[in-house]
């Protein structure tokens, strides 16, 4: 009898991992072959997301999840979705009001459009959610603690101007005045309490609130960090630094980062600008007397002036002033060549983690530079009727003098409002720039960049953007 020939393994181990090879190969020429053909059809200034390594790879691991709807992602980006969750959250229904309703469907349902990442899915959620919850508890402590609303907010300083044109330099300079109280980020997210029915006679309970909702935000910082290492050289973070108005408004309109590059839809950008409701600095309002409120120092604090500070400000002076009619403000100026730039940049870094597909740098850079120069236009108008008919006071700096003498600038400001300047508070100033001095030098001298942008970038000139600002420019002296 013929004996079987034993089976080839090693022919079979051969076949095996040529077939791995081929099929690997077919998968990055095919792979290769969508970057050409994305490359050669791709309109000009749409370019890939920068997105980091560490956000490349969650997004990788996370798709399989993501696409079957398994563990946080199984949260849907949907209004009526997110309403009841958030209901469940703060174990509370009312609102204060539906008429915002309009304006987060309008955005999510924007957003559900674009084709995001697993990342950008997670960051989405979460601000819309905390947005939702925090209205909600919101409303629950002020008919709990109906006295909150008798809190007063005297002469409240605003810092306004273009994005990127030293606002948040000039905010946090401000904020280090021992006789002023700034908004802090863990405060402006989750301004109430998460308890609304604990015993707030008890400091201890409302330490012990406060500090939960401060580390909710510290981990929501250090994972944004984590995706986007390169925020902090554009606006530095932090859960207990001074941070913008926009996250308490935006629980009346959605103006959030993770929103912003499709806020600038040439569709939807309009609506923003018409989107103009008093509601959305009442509410503000009652934010403030909140943080005063449950503040340790309460009412000891109830005389300190707040310190506040948003670009977005610019669209909604005339509903600003409507109620707050002592404001005091300071308005911010820049050459529109740097400015413009700097926020179209701003809107490229917050976007590249979380979208999917190429980022329209031209479509950022259109709808800023047709936009901005009414915008601004129209708060010059707004702010000189505001001061004609309140007792708004309002002065105006430029960037450089900022930059050039921030102490000399800040006295003099004071001077006008007639605020005290106190030597404590001149001692924290030098402090906090000569550290800021040291720390952005040693930033030149490591592998970390400063903010870095050109016009160019974003389908725009120097030359345009001069044209096209030219008697805002005349208008306040601005050196470009």
């Amino acid at each position: 009898k013929r004996r079987r020939s034993a089976p080839n393994r090693t022919s079979g181990a051969v076949t095996m991992a040529s077939w791995l090879l081929l099929t690997c190969g077919g998968l990055l020429a095919g792979y290769l072959l969508y970057l050409l053909l994305e490359s050669l059809t791709a309109r000009k200034h749409c370019v890939r997301p920068r997105a980091a390594l560490a956000a490349q790879v969650l997004n990788t691991l996370a798709w399989p999840a993501w696409k079957l709807g398994l563990g946080p992602f199984k949260h849907k980006l949907d209004y009526d979705y997110v309403k009841e969750w958030s209901m469940r959250k703060a174990r509370a229904s009312d609102f204060g009001g539906l008429e915002f309703e309009k304006n987060f469907r309008l955005v999510l349902g924007a957003l559900q459009q674009e084709r995001i990442t697993p990342l950008g899915h997670l960051g989405i959620w979460d601000q819309f959610s905390s947005r939702l919850t925090s209205r909600l508890r919101m409303e629950a402590l002020l008919a709990t603690k109906p006295a909150i609303k008798a809190v007063e907010v005297r002469q409240p300083l605003f810092v306004i101007g273009m994005p990127r044109s030293g606002t948040t330099l000039l905010h946090r300079l401000l904020s280090l005045d021992p006789l002023a109280r700034y908004p802090k980020t863990w405060e402006l997210l989750h301004p109430s309490p998460i308890d609304v029915k604990a015993d707030f006679s008890n400091q201890e309970v409302l330490r012990k609130d406060a500090e939960r909702r401060l580390r909710k935000v510290r981990k929501a910082i250090k994972a944004i960090k984590l995706v986007a290492p390169g925020l902090d050289a554009v606006h530095e973070t932090g859960a207990e630094l001074p941070e913008e108005c926009l996250f308490a408004i935006s629980m009346e309109f959605p103006l959030m980062p993770f929103a912003f590059y499709t806020l600038h839809r040439p569709e939807l950008f309009p609506h923003v600008l018409k989107e103009r409701t008093p509601k959305m600095y009442s509410r503000y309002k009652d934010v403030l007397r909140i943080l005063t409120w449950q503040a340790p120092e309460y009412p000891a604090n109830a005389g300190l002036r707040w310190t506040l500070k948003a670009p977005n400000h610019l669209l909604y002076i005339k509903q600003l002033t409507e109620v707050f009619q002592d404001a005091r403000i300071v308005w911010t100026h820049r050459s529109a060549v740097n400015s413009i730039p700097s926020w179209c940049s701003l809107v490229r870094i917050l976007t590249d983690a979380c979208l999917g597909e190429r980022i329209d740098l031209g479509m950022i850079g259109k709808v800023s530079f047709d936009n901005f120069a009414m915008v601004l236009q129209r708060a010059i108008d707004e702010l000189e009727e505001a001061e004609k008919k309140y007792d708004v006071k309002a002065q105006h700096v430029l960037y450089q003098d900022l930059v050039d003498d921030p102490i000399g600038l800040i006295r003099k400001l004071y001077a006008q409002f007639g605020f005290d300047f106190t030597p404590q508070f001149h001692d924290r100033l030098q402090a906090y720039l000569e550290q800021n001095r040291k720390e952005r030098e040693a930033m030149q001298g490591s592998k970390a960049t400063l903010h870095q942008y050109h016009p160019e970038e974003f389908g725009l000139s120097k030359a345009q953007l001069l044209t096209k600002f030219e008697d805002y420019h005349q208008q306040f002296g601005i050196p470009h």
